[in-house]
């Protein structure tokens, strides 16, 4: 009985026998794997399997000291693996979560607002704009200081060269003056 080395040699050299007794040998392997791994149409996936055999006996270098039959069992195993997980399942977000009729888009969670959440924040923004309109310029570089730039109360204190307790007096008055102006709507 001739090995799976000597098979492959010939194969290499041209031998079409040799290289039809492989692919013949390892169609047991090649059914085994196409049905542990499904990503294609059956016959499809043998025929991927034996384009891998054919290339394995091309790359497989016998000088290493390896036997191609594990040589050609791995690059199987790999490929139909990699093909498995290359495979895209894809699902209708309008199809039915559960018993309730529930939609899977229904059910994803998002962390964007809602187009009325956004309408509202967005009035609330246009609102607090004009209201800090409604400041004095040091309540306002304060306000804006503190809120938007993320400074702290002794940075604003050093940078505009006021004392701490007075930046604190009028952030607080500022805050004051804005809560009053949207409340009641004393937009200017």
């Amino acid at each position: 009985m001739i090995s799976y080395n000597e098979l492959c040699f010939k194969a290499k050299n041209g031998d079409e026998d040799s290289t039809y007794e492989i692919l013949k040998k390892f169609n047991p392997l090649l059914i085994k794997l196409a049905k542990k791994f499904p990503y294609d149409n059956f016959d499809d996936m043998l025929q991927d399997g034996r384009e891998v055999l054919i290339n394995a006996i091309y790359q497989f270098d016998e000088k290493k000291g390896k036997e191609f039959i594990a040589y050609a069992s791995i690059q199987l195993k790999f490929y139909f693996l990699n093909a498995y997980r290359k495979k895209k399942t894809f699902l209708s977000l309008n199809a039915k979560a559960d018993e309730e009729e529930d939609e899977i888009i229904d059910l994803i969670e998002s962390n964007e607002l809602t187009p009325e959440e956004k309408f509202f924040d967005d009035i609330t923004l246009k609102n607090l704009k004009v209201a800090l309109n409604g400041l004095t310029a040091k309540q306002k570089n304060i306000v804006l200081l503190y809120f938007f730039e993320r400074k702290t109360l002794v940075e604003i204190s050093k940078e505009l060269g006021v004392g701490y307790q007075s930046v604190v007096k009028l952030k607080d008055r500022a805050l004051d003056r804005l809560r009053f102006l949207i409340k009641n709507d004393i937009i200017m």
